[in-house]
């Protein structure tokens, strides 16, 4: 065709006799025509200042909603850390690994699986405390576990929880689903309530291992249900029965602790079943004597 170049219909043609007889750099002339401004109005149906305002006023707002979108975000964390739901750090630590107990731990056990026992631990006793916000637990940013050069097998101080690798070593069984269940009892004293300090050892014992044998973790060595001398004895003997109690009363383990938020007093076993502590202890011990 004739001349040089025209747009139209969203279409743009270039002379092939210009191109021929063009004497310079023939590419960038080529580059030139594109460009021409008269193309924005044909394509566009704008020019290209119109075209550019447009951009800059599109571009001004998409900032803007990022950033308010950036603030909601930020005030939705500041929210969550106000309110103590950011998640809680699990870390665990052998802290003896040169030791027999502390290689058992890291080839049967280690420290990933330790975390993740402490992170289920938790949720399960979220869950049989009927704790279903975060205003109704503990405030515990972290929780961290250490396996240690120590005697006994395991205790809970601080948000702490240390276990012996002596222990771990003498353990003749699945030393794995036994350190399980240990990790399970000892998570039970980091979340729950204890009275003030005012609640019978006994009964932190038990809940502790209460939870333990919801879970399904209590070991053979065990005592069998109906076997102690008292109520407090602790441990197995208490969870047995706390485990009674809460077949008479669905959730009575959950009410009970809520109760220990703030103080204890064994008439709680009246508030909640109707008897003293001292009556259901004697209807248990009956109940286990005939079998």
């Amino acid at each position: 065709m004739d001349g040089m170049a025209y747009a139209i219909n969203n279409e743009i043609h270039l002379s092939a006799r210009y191109i021929a007889s063009y004497s310079g750099d023939v590419k960038r002339e080529v580059a030139g025509v594109l460009y021409n401004e008269e193309f924005f109005e044909e394509l566009l149906g704008k020019t290209v200042d119109e075209a550019w305002r447009d951009y800059k006023a599109k571009l001004i707002a998409m900032i803007s909603k990022l950033t308010v979108l950036s603030l909601c975000s930020m005030l939705a964390i500041l929210a969550s850390m106000s309110s103590g739901a950011l998640a809680v750090d699990y870390r665990a630590t052998n802290t003896a690994p040169t030791t027999p107990g502390g290689t058992r731990f890291d080839n049967e056990i280690g420290t990933e699986y330790s975390i993740q026992t402490l992170q289920s631990a938790a949720q399960f006793i979220w869950q049989t405390f009927g704790q279903t916000t975060e205003a109704d637990r503990k405030s515990v940013q972290s929780v961290n576990l250490f396996v240690d050069d120590i005697d006994g097998v395991a205790y809970a101080d601080n948000n702490e929880i240390h276990v012996s690798v002596r222990y771990i070593a003498s353990y003749s069984g699945d030393v794995r689903i036994e350190i399980t269940g240990v990790l399970y009892h000892e998570s039970t004293h980091i979340w729950q309530w204890n009275g003030n300090g005012q609640a019978p050892g006994g009964l932190i014992e038990g809940i502790a291992d209460f939870v333990r044998l919801r879970a399904g973790l209590a070991p053979s060595h065990w005592v069998k249900p109906g076997v102690g001398d008292r109520w407090d004895q602790g441990y197995d003997v208490t969870a047995w029965f706390l485990d009674y109690l809460d077949s008479l009363k669905n959730g009575f383990v959950a009410e009970l602790n809520e109760k220990m938020r703030t103080g204890y007093s064994d008439d709680f076993f009246v508030q909640l079943l109707g008897k003293t502590v001292d009556q259901v202890w004697a209807e248990y011990k009956a109940k286990y004597s005939t079998k």
